[in-house]
């Protein structure tokens, strides 16, 4: 156990059972948890600790989990981070209202551990695979952007090396 975990989630319910259980259970997967008892707190420590994941509720005080998804959705620090919800709404305007806001995913309560750290898993593979993708393709621009200019010095050498050979014409 002496690694550091590097895959961040940041669990977010008024419900102090539900944090405790979600906490112990992602901890013991490896995982570096944080979590809040309301959506502001939630936006405060997401400013932070930039989560790969957010399991955020709907009913919390202060600020509700919608408001809370639509503010970490406005950071761009945070465009790739996956944001589930786990809620006991089970009305479809409430599962509206969150893919609205940007939600990935919309799990009820009461829900099976099992199946949440399943999909924790997915979502986890996901931002990981995202992110060696955009690693990838950040380095093929470099390496593109290298070539451009390449041919253009190339493409500027042929011109001189014309014009110098036509001068003795």
């Amino acid at each position: 156990m002496g690694n550091k975990p590097t895959q961040k989630v940041l669990v977010v319910d008024d419900e102090e059972p539900i944090l405790e259980l979600l906490k112990y259970n992602l901890e013991k997967q490896g995982y570096d948890v944080r979590t809040a008892a309301d959506g502001f707190q939630a936006v405060e420590i997401a400013k932070k600790f930039h989560p790969d994941l957010v399991l955020l509720d709907i009913m919390m005080p202060k600020m509700d989990g919608v408001e809370a998804c639509r503010q970490i959705r406005a950071m761009p620090e945070l465009i790739n981070t996956f944001v589930v919800f786990l809620t006991a709404r089970a009305e479809e305007y409430s599962e509206v209202a969150a893919f609205d806001v940007g939600a990935d995913d919309y799990i009820l309560k009461p829900f099976d551990m099992e199946f949440l750290l399943t999909k924790v898993r997915v979502f986890l593979k996901l931002y990981h695979q995202r992110k060696l993708l955009e690693s990838e393709i950040a380095s093929k621009s470099a390496s593109q952007n290298v070539l451009i200019e390449s041919n253009s010095m190339v493409n500027n050498l042929i011109s001189e090396s014309y014009s110098f050979v036509c001068s003795f014409d």
